[in-house]
């Protein structure tokens, strides 16, 4: 339990999601002369739409047609909004089937930021059921699957063959109800239902339509079948139970990463060399009788390879999730990350007494060996459950590789006083977002920012804007930068009743992207 509040605590689990809100039309706090005929979000990858629904400010939904997702989800409302203020709600599906929700306020005909209603939700958290029944799911095809590769390459016939062929079955077993449960789980989730709705269709057709089913598919059969055979064809049980390992591993978290031609096949031995390991540890302790120190040799020498498997595949898909060392520290997903890495790191400290100090004292026979051996491989599984613990934890948080990257920011500063400045995407014929933070010497806020804008070339000459502090930022959205080159930007920021201080940036447009 303690284990686990420190992963929840590590990970600060609101930031679930893979997927990245990069763009909005239109933009989150935007003001419209009139209304917009098409309504749209921009994600860093392709999303399914679980639900997209549209409020005023009355919280009254308005209707939406021509739904549809990919990396640009759309859609168009009917009939043309009136002036108001308007909400798009929105909670979709990434490719490895996390749910990542939010809203974008606009107004037509007035300001778009002010008194709105929340978007409506259904008040139950259904993330911890996801990821408990994730956590079963994961270590129940590690633990059984891993036995059936197990049987497959130590001696039959022994206490800790027996042990195997058991934990597969329990294993197995557990499987099937953990992940009928997560289908509708996570139905559940992606649509923000109430548990009475689980006795309803709908959660079930929307978790369908995850990579659980996929998972469900590949890897149930392959699994079933290597439990089927693990009493008496051990090799084909051990072939089945690395095809369950590989399909529960290609569907997990990581699968969306890239290049795929690296991180697909990275997975797989992953997948494999941890699900022998763990496999292998409650047999290895049962079986610690007269004839164990034969077995043990054995799984040895076929564990050095598989612990090498797992720490190279292990370190490349941790450098591709990650991309900078900071993001250790930086981000939750890589707080989570280091706390794995902690734990694997016990784990091999123990494997490796196990190996080079209490295998020769059992084989020489020492007094108490078999005991002192037996707690140690117990210590080895307590650490291996909280491996997959955050295995599982990883895969409910959004990896750096995914989050959008920060527009890189000016900062200019006068007499003390300061503003910073970004602009995104910075593209001619874009929908541009301008978003500036100012700070006077004192440390308070300017109330308002008196900005003039120049095109290059002394082309859009003076372009002026009033902009009012909300929530200690100004943004102006919705800016159409028509020319590339180098436009400078005047920023008036006011001291006093009667005092200004003025700050001249200038900043790149890219020209605009080929059709």
């Amino acid at each position: 339990m303690r284990l686990l509040i420190c992963l929840l605590w590590l990970g600060t689990l609101p930031a679930w999601g893979h997927a990245v809100l990069l763009e909005a039309g239109p933009a989150d706090g935007a003001t419209l002369a009139k209304a917009p005929a098409q309504l749209w979000l921009r994600f860093n990858e392709p999303v399914v739409v679980v639900t997209l629904a549209l409020f005023d400010a009355q919280g009254s939904e308005h209707p939406l047609t021509e739904v549809h997702g990919g990396e640009r989800v759309g859609a168009r409302p009917v009939p043309p909004l009136a002036d108001g203020r308007y909400r798009l709600a929105y909670c979709v599906a990434s490719a490895d089937a996390h749910p990542v929700a939010g809203s974008v306020a606009f107004g037509v005909g007035v300001a778009g930021v002010g008194p709105l209603p929340a978007a409506p939700t259904e008040g139950f958290d259904w993330r911890g059921p996801s990821l408990l029944l994730r956590y079963l799911q994961t270590a129940a095809v590690l633990l059984g699957a891993g036995a059936c590769l197990f049987l497959a390459g130590v001696p039959a016939g022994t206490p800790a063959t027996a042990a195997a062929l058991r934990l597969a079955r329990l294993a197995h077993a557990l499987w099937w109800p953990a992940m009928l449960a997560a289908l509708g789980v996570r139905g559940a989730l992606l649509s923000a239902a109430t548990p009475a709705a689980l006795w309803t269709a709908a959660p079930w057709r929307v978790g369908a339509g995850s990579t659980l089913l996929d998972q469900a598919l590949l890897a149930g059969p392959a699994f079933a079948l290597a439990v089927a055979c693990a009493a008496r064809r051990r090799r084909v049980a051990g072939a089945c139970a690395a095809l369950a390992l590989l399909a529960a591993g290609l569907t997990g978290h990581a699968a969306g990463a890239g290049p795929s031609g690296l991180t697909r096949p990275l997975l797989a031995a992953h997948a494999l060399a941890a699900g022998f390991w763990i496999g292998a540890l409650l047999p290895l302790r049962a079986g610690l009788g007269a004839d164990a120190v034969a077995m043990l040799r054995r799984f040895s020498a076929l564990a050095v390879p598989a612990v090498a498997v797992l720490l190279a595949s292990g370190g490349v898909l941790a450098a591709v999730q990650l991309r900078t060392p900071a993001a250790f520290v930086d981000t939750p997903y890589g707080r989570v990350l280091l706390a794995k890495l902690v734990l694997v790191a016990g784990l091999l400290a123990l494997a490796v007494r196990n190996r080079q100090v209490l295998t020769p004292a059992l084989a020489a026979g020492t007094r108490g060996a078999a005991a002192v051996l037996a707690r140690s491989i117990g210590a080895e599984c307590a650490l291996a459950a909280g491996i997959v613990l955050a295995a599982v934890a990883l895969g409910h948080l959004s990896p750096p590789r995914s989050q959008a990257p920060a527009a890189p920011a000016q900062v200019l500063s006068v007499d003390g006083h300061r503003v910073e400045l970004r602009c995104t995407p910075c593209r001619a014929g874009a929908v541009n977002r301008l978003e500036l933070q100012a700070a006077r010497a004192d440390g308070s806020t300017p109330p308002e920012l008196l900005l003039q804008l120049d095109g290059p070339a002394g082309g859009f000459v003076g372009l002026r804007y009033r902009l009012v502090a909300e929530r200690g930022r100004f943004v102006l959205a919705d800016l159409d930068l028509p020319a590339s080159g180098a436009w400078r930007l005047r920023v008036r920021l006011p001291v006093s009743d009667f005092e200004r201080r003025v700050f001249d940036f200038e900043f790149a447009v890219a020209p605009a992207a080929a059709d």
